[in-house]
């Protein structure tokens, strides 16, 4: 049987905060530059080199005046000027930040694809970096500082540059020169990106869509409280107000677009897919046709059947102007995380099944031309897949250009051949994330970085607009109130708080707070003292809070239900981490795991998130220094878990399953009596497929002291 007609809309994301306090200067930090030479310039290659494919590529406005910025202005990051200098120009601190940041890529894909690069990874594991930065020479430092300019260039590169090759080939012992002229290709593809993708759209291969100027939470920017509609328990900062500045962000973003593609974007990505009706409002007020979000805001919107509703757009009465697309989560998720572990022709034949299996669906309750959208971030997922993810987007490019009935499209394309549209008297006030805005506003720290922000924001709409004819005074209002819409982009505040860490906290607290003094300097009054306070200073690392070691034995009931808190009271926990660096996975295999012991069993409880549907199960991996023990789970009540390891003893004693699975399983069986330690990891798999593994870093290492009374405090 054939699959009915589906549209199949995938959104590429595009955006880097703007890395810069003001338009000169170095950028603190090179993500632009090697984003550029890697994913960005990707992506566009090889939608040209498949013009059977259509897409949509979405820029951040703060991303688009940075590539502009670097190939037409001239200016540079920091680590550029690192990565230039001979040996005798580093300073001390200089080598400590090349031996600890120059290592800053996928370490099996990026750093061990090139032999010498992974000697020197190993020596500073092995020797540690204050001793490397003292004692490594030109040699070493040379070849480091080419490696990772070298390892960052992607495949397009290596394609239109045989020099690039040249100097894999090569390996090591590089020189001075040779690191110029790699810096000097950075700039020559980096001057390629944009006029790739302009050349793209005017054929008709792509969409250009674009997010606010500085990538801010529209609906927190024109009213903090909004917040309080999703997460009415989560604390608010003093209220702010700021609709005007709202509509100058997609104002920019669209004009700067415009000027550097030669068209209007029709459709935008609302930063974080963060929407509210007041949002929609100012959307459809600057003529955008279209915007997306995540399937979670439309489950909140209306009386949500997954299969009848995910698979058209919708319109908010209120502002009906704009259509809206919804992600399935699931799907985006699939690319963003699972599908790196797969062979890659497996990965595209199981999105191309999914999607038909969609159609199929969707023309069930008669959707004239039904769609799916597959949203995610569309540069960083691809350094932990082999080669940067060329070979699955080549199969999954072939496929889906060999296929009769998924037809790819784009949201403009779908809506002008006749894409209907469902009708919403509510949307739900929330982001891409959770349903939610908790990311970036609720705890005290961005709680406190908002509250400076509103500060600023009132300071500065308070001040006297200057006389027309002062130019001086008129560039720096202007300038005040550019560093204030910058402080407005809500990466600053992704970093705040415990969700999510980086290497780069520290520097990311001080230029949003920079960005707020500069708004009262460029006027020339004084900043208040706050803002030469860290806001962070106190953060507790996100593996802290997603681990909880056992305080005292457990020995619970084992009837699958989790009802009984005393039951495992006391135990260890692991809350599986859904952000990752600059990513965050909305689909939930998983909503905890619960360990312990007593003497003679190891207790393990696991809840199954909503995403862990009935034809999906898990497989607990127990390793202890003897071997491992594989128990399957299955997420229905007849779905008895089974011991996969005919090698290993069998450790399961007891079992259920009714709310959640809980275990009990024989500490002598697993081995760990003498040698308390066993290593856990569970995999989600679909059939045989490997969709996960959690945790996602390294198993979890539970540690069972010899006599768990030692618990006791």
């Amino acid at each position: 049987m054939s699959t009915p007609s589906l549209d199949v809309l995938f959104i590429w994301h595009m955006h880097q905060p703007y890395y810069g306090v003001g338009d000169q200067g170095d950028f603190e930090l090179p993500w632009v530059r090697l984003h550029a030479v890697k994913a960005y310039f990707d992506m566009a290659w090889l939608l040209a080199e498949n013009p059977q494919m259509h897409a949509t590529f979405n820029f951040s406005g703060s991303l688009l005046l940075q590539l502009q910025e670097w190939v037409e202005e001239g200016r540079r990051d920091a680590w550029w000027h690192l990565s230039r200098a001979s040996l005798d120009e580093l300073s001390a601190g200089d080598r400590r930040t090349l031996v600890h940041h120059f290592f800053s890529l996928n370490h099996p894909h990026g750093v061990r694809s090139l032999p010498r690069y992974a000697e020197l990874l190993d020596a500073r594991e092995a020797r540690g970096e204050e001793v490397c930065a003292r004692e490594w020479g030109e040699a070493e430092f040379g070849d480091l500082q080419m490696l990772f300019n070298l390892a960052w260039c992607g495949f397009a590169a290596l394609e239109e540059y045989p020099r690039l090759r040249a100097w894999r080939d090569q390996g090591r012992d590089f020189s001075r020169e040779d690191r110029l002229a790699l810096l000097d290709l950075h700039i020559e593809i980096m001057a390629r990106v944009l006029p790739l993708y302009r050349e793209l759209w005017e054929r008709g291969q792509i969409e250009v869509s674009v997010t606010p100027m500085f990538h801010p939470i529209m609906p927190l920017l024109i009213d903090t409280d909004t917040a309080r509609r999703a997460t009415p328990q989560r604390p608010t900062p003093p209220r702010l107000q700021a609709p005007d500045d709202a509509r100058r962000h997609i104002a920019q973003a669209l004009e700067y677009a415009e000027a550097i593609f030669g068209r209007r974007p029709s459709g935008m990505w609302p930063s974080e897919g963060s929407v509210s009706p007041e949002a929609v409002a100012l959307f459809e007020g600057a003529g955008v046709r279209w915007i997306a979000s995540d399937e979670a805001i439309l489950a909140g919107s209306c009386d949500f059947e997954r299969d009848r509703d995910l698979w058209r757009s919708w319109r908010l009465n209120q502002a009906p102007q704009t259509a809206i697309f919804f992600r399935d989560h699931g799907l985006s998720d699939r690319l963003g995380f699972s599908y790196a572990h797969m062979d890659a022709d497996e990965a595209a034949a199981d999105l191309i099944g999914a999607l038909e299996g969609i159609a199929r669906a969707a023309h069930r309750d008669e959707n004239p031309r039904p769609m799916a959208a597959i949203i995610l971030d569309g540069e960083n997922p691809w350094e932990h897949y082999p080669e940067d993810g060329r070979l699955f987007l080549q199969a999954l490019y072939e496929r889906l250009g060999d296929h009769a009935s998924l037809v790819p499209s784009t949201p403009g394309d779908h809506l002008a051949r006749g894409g209907s549209s469902g009708h919403l008297e509510h949307l739900h006030s929330g982001s891409w994330i959770l349903g939610n805005y908790q990311i970036w506003i609720g705890h005290s720290e961005t709680n406190l970085a908002w509250e400076l922000l509103g500060e600023a924001t009132r300071w500065l709409d308070e001040q006297p607009p200057p006389d027309a004819e002062d130019s001086r005074a008129h560039q720096s209002f202007q300038t005040a109130h550019q560093a204030l819409m910058m402080a407005q982009g809500s990466d600053w505040f992704w970093w705040y708080g415990d969700d999510f860490s980086s290497e780069q906290d520290a520097l990311f607290d001080s230029i949003f707070r920079a960005l707020l003094r500069r708004v009262y300097t460029s006027p020339g009054h004084e900043p208040p003292g706050r803002l030469h306070h860290p806001i962070n200073d106190s953060k507790t690392p996100p593996d802290v809070a997603a681990h909880r070691v056992p305080t005292h034995p457990i020995s619970p009931r084992i009837d699958g239900r989790r009802g009984g808190f005393f039951d495992w009271e006391g135990a260890g926990s692991y809350l599986p981490r859904s952000g990752y660096g600059a990513m965050f996975e909305t689909t939930r295999y998983v909503d905890q795991i619960l360990y312990g012991c007593d003497h003679d069993r190891l207790y393990v409880r696991v809840d199954p998130g909503p995403d862990l549907r009935e034809h999906l199960h898990l497989e607990l991996r127990l390793t202890s220094h003897t071997g491992t023990s594989t128990i399957a789970l299955h997420p229905n009540p007849s779905g008895q878990p089974r011991a996969l390891s005919p090698d290993a003893p069998t450790a399961l004693v007891d079992w259920a399953f009714a709310q959640c699975w809980e275990l009990a399983l024989s500490r002598a069986a697993l081995d760990c009596l003498a040698t308390p330690a066993v290593d856990l990891r569970l995999a989600v798999l679909d059939g045989t497929r490997e969709l996960r593994h959690l945790p996602v870093e390294h198993p979890l290492t539970i540690e069972l002291t010899a006599s768990p009374d030692d618990w006791f405090v």
